[in-house]
């Protein structure tokens, strides 16, 4: 599955192709490669999102709750700021 933004068109990606805890997610062009693929599985109170390319979970970073905090890729453990 892939997340295209419908104002700019681009996709949900890992930056750089990277696989380590704390990569970036970000919008970029949309190329149809593994680093812009996700999997989306049901969780208790939600869904995790995990990427194609490295395995890991799509995370708010270090538990904020503030606005415009981080989104980043982690290992899936399944706590609540996994879950979407």
């Amino acid at each position: 599955m892939k997340y295209v933004n419908a104002y700019s068109g681009k996709c949900l990606e890992v930056a750089d192709w990277r696989t380590d805890n704390g990569a970036p997610v970000r919008q970029w062009d949309c190329t149809g490669q593994p680093n812009q693929r996700w999997m989306v599985r049901v969780s208790t109170h939600g869904v995790v999102v995990v990427n194609k390319h490295s395995g890991k979970c799509l995370e708010v970073a270090d538990w904020r709750t503030d606005n415009g905090a981080p989104v980043r890729q982690w290992d899936c453990t399944g706590q609540p700021n996994q879950q979407w």
